[in-house]
């Protein structure tokens, strides 16, 4: 972790051996995020209540007996406003819920990989725990407890809240286009296919191309590896074909070229 405490830093090991940094959400921003969702689920509720008492309505206006449906039918949904939403949307929405994407932050796995069921499923039950005695007092007095600002449902679950690595990228990963070495051809199917890849692949493109400049002199087998992992998998998923799958050069531009058109795309450029 970083010795900065103004701007704390956590690097994780990955499932391949690389060693990446990730800034911590401190807990104003996660405060915040977290009061917006509950300000969703506010609204959520308020729209099953509008729904449940026009079904009531209906109901008394002679629909028949279904007032036992609908009560059954009310307290599942407001069941899953406020159980399930948090565990809904990070997996949705790539570790993320409304209030964290409007405050640019995520949560992620202690490999640095997105959250699963399970690991969501631990870190928002524990929530629960978190409000006693009133207002997040267990959460907020963990979470500054903690070195990693982890509350104890991160804890359980080993999680972390982490700021979303968004448009900023170093001059040596986003590029112009018509300096990379590949065929315009392949270019054209990078502008027209980027929308097949996720938020979390791109930032692990991200982070694999300011890493690979430091691990090849060191380690060059698992530099090659990981280039040709990434990019072969990229392709599939965009469905486009690499000239050269097993040429490290080729398949590090190939990355360049993602990155560069996924981010120009994001800021609609």
């Amino acid at each position: 972790m970083s010795s900065d405490p103004l701007h704390p830093t956590v690097e994780l090991e990955t499932p391949d051996h690389v060693t990446v940094s990730f800034a911590l959400a401190g807990l104003g921003r996660r405060a915040l995020a977290t009061a917006l969702d509950i300000l969703v689920q506010v609204g959520l509720t308020v729209i099953v209540a509008l729904v449940a008492a026009g079904a009531i309505l209906l109901w008394q206006g002679g629909l028949g007996d279904v007032g036992g449906g609908v009560l059954a039918v009310t307290i599942v949904a407001l069941f899953l406003v406020w159980s399930l939403y948090f565990i809904y949307c990070e997996l949705a929405m790539n570790g993320q819920t409304v209030g964290k994407r409007k405050l640019g932050i995520r949560v992620i796995k202690a490999n640095g990989s997105s959250v699963d069921f399970l690991s969501s499923a631990i870190r928002n039950l524990l929530r629960w725990v978190d409000w006693f005695p009133m207002l997040y007092g267990v959460g907020t007095l963990v979470t500054l407890l903690s070195p990693r600002y982890q509350r104890l449902g991160d804890l359980a679950a080993g999680t972390y809240v982490v700021v979303q690595d968004r448009d900023e990228m170093p001059a040596h990963v986003l590029v112009d286009l018509a300096t990379l070495p590949l065929p315009e051809s392949l270019k054209d199917a990078v502008r027209a296919s980027v929308t097949a890849v996720r938020q979390d692949e791109y930032e692990y493109v991200l982070r694999l191309l300011r890493r690979l400049p430091e691990l090849s002199p060191a380690r060059p087998d698992i530099a090659q590896r990981l280039c040709w992992q990434t990019a072969n998998a990229l392709a599939a998923r965009m469905r486009v074909t690499l000239d050269r799958p097993s040429d490290y050069d080729f398949c590090y531009y190939f990355l360049h070229a993602v990155a560069t058109v996924y981010a120009q795309r994001s800021v609609g450029a």
